[in-house]
């Protein structure tokens, strides 16, 4: 039983509306959700007056060079400190005195034993000299016995001998001790680090972070600087031997100084150092725990800076080079093409359009061009991508961004984001009533008259483009 005509238009609209929706959903939709906007920036903000913009900053600290390292003697006991940490001292400062009570204590039972036996050696000789007399008078038989009396003497004179001389050695080590209780800086510098009184042991790092071996004091030489970072183990393989870095002042972002990195040591690591951020690169967002490893910076000349004084470590990208005059850009945004020269730039209705520009003198070092016309450091442009067409919309907006950079489109131009089908306006105008299986859109009407079997397709197809377009 057949359709009649008033219940065939309708269905036959539906499934051109249907058809009309799946077009615009896997085609239109994803032909402007694929492309997106374009991303532009304003030229003077891109060139950049000291070019500090996109620059990954660490953190650093001024350290002296070199580094002396003063222990303590084991078998002493320190009585005062002198130095704290952090304060500067000169060759010859007094840093610390040895507790020097025991050491008196011992000079003094020392020179009680020296006494006896000074005492003893005398006492030993009168006795020789008596025996010597006595010996003068004696039969023949009685001097036999005096002889050994006299030799005894004499093998215990020899003994106590050895045993003063010894007594007085000790004597003289327990003055030198006590004469020199008071320990001096050897250099001129910091205190790093400084035990406390009454150790009797140096100090390791279990007490004090900052010293990593035994030292009792540690202090950083004065005049010979160094640069000391910290990189996260994200981003320690960023950081190379030998690579040029700027040394920038916290205080004043002019004040630079010229490094080169002389040590990545990935072989330890800063536990001290591993939950601070501020240790990782400037502007970090990254909230999580990372391990950290040291790299130096020598500096031809420190002048200027101060031990301890906190900077930032910057790649060395030519940022502080002294500005060229007229306006330079770099060569990624510029394209070539024969003889001429174009960027991509968004014109005053926010458009995508190529904008010729006359290229003067080319900097090798820097790769940038210099630009005689056609663009100026208030334009905004783009970085080229393979698929830019005049007329494209462009955002400042990174977030809008869309990606050019790969093929959106078949080999014909047509988009190919709707699977393997055949999305030609032929096959679409079978979708929409002309070729449905075996059946077309007249085997679903039922006319209620003679001459009423067949529906207009012209007409529904106008019906069509219109339904179409108010969906649109």
């Amino acid at each position: 039983m057949k359709l009649n005509k008033k219940i065939g238009i309708p269905v036959a609209i539906i499934i051109v509306v249907i058809a009309g929706v799946l077009i615009w959903y896997f085609g239109i939709r994803n032909v402007v959700g694929t492309k997106g906007l374009v991303y532009v920036e304003k030229v003077s903000e891109i060139i950049g007056g000291d070019k500090t913009g996109i620059q990954n900053r660490y953190a650093g600290v001024v350290e002296a060079q070199d580094t002396v390292k003063i222990a303590k003697a084991s078998d002493k006991v320190v009585g005062e400190v002198f130095v704290t940490k952090g304060q500067e001292v000169k060759t010859g400062d007094q840093l610390f005195k040895y507790d020097t009570a025991d050491l008196n204590t011992k000079l003094q039972q020392a020179q009680l034993e020296l006494d006896k036996l000074n005492n003893d050696i005398a006492d030993n000789t009168d006795q020789i000299n008596t025996l010597n007399a006595q010996k003068a008078t004696a039969s023949a038989e009685e001097q036999a016995d005096y002889n050994s009396q006299i030799q005894e003497l004499n093998l215990e004179i020899k003994q106590s001998q050895y045993d003063k001389n010894s007594k007085q050695i000790e004597i003289d080590g327990l003055n030198e001790s006590i004469n020199n209780a008071v320990v001096v800086s050897t250099a001129d510098g910091i205190v790093k680090s400084v035990g406390s009184p009454g150790s009797s042991d140096n100090l390791d790092s279990d007490q004090n972070s900052d010293v990593s071996d035994d030292a009792f004091v540690t202090i950083l030489v004065s005049g010979n600087y160094r640069v000391k970072g910290l990189v996260s183990e994200q981003n320690v393989y960023t950081i190379e031997k030998d690579a040029k870095v700027i040394i920038r002042s916290r205080m004043d972002d002019k004040q630079t100084w010229e490094g080169t990195i002389s040590n990545v040591d990935t072989q330890s690591n800063d536990e001290n150092n591993n939950n601070n951020n501020d240790d990782d690169y400037y502007g970090s967002q990254s909230g999580d725990t990372s391990t950290k490893y040291p790299f130096y910076i020598s500096l031809p000349s420190s002048e200027g800076l101060l031990l301890g004084q906190h900077v930032y470590i910057e790649m060395d990208q030519g940022q502080t080079s002294k500005k060229k005059e007229g306006l330079w850009l770099m060569s990624g945004y510029i394209v070539q093409e024969d003889e001429s020269a174009y960027v991509w730039k968004a014109d005053s209705g926010k458009k995508l359009v190529k904008q010729k520009v006359t290229l003067g003198d080319y900097d090798a070092e820097l790769d940038e061009y210099e630009i005689k016309d056609g663009l100026k450091e208030d334009d905004y442009i783009a970085w080229p991508q393979p698929k830019y067409e005049e007329g494209l919309s462009t955002t400042t907006n990174v977030s809008e961004a869309g990606d050019f950079s790969e093929d959106i489109t078949g080999d014909e131009g047509e988009y190919s984001d709707f699977g393997e089908g055949d999305w030609s306006s032929d096959s679409i105008k079978d979708l929409e009533g002309g070729d449905m299986g075996d059946k077309d859109v007249d085997s679903l009407e039922e006319p209620s008259k003679e001459g009423d079997e067949n529906i207009d397709k012209e007409s529904v197809q106008d019906d069509d483009t219109t339904a179409v377009g108010g969906e649109g």
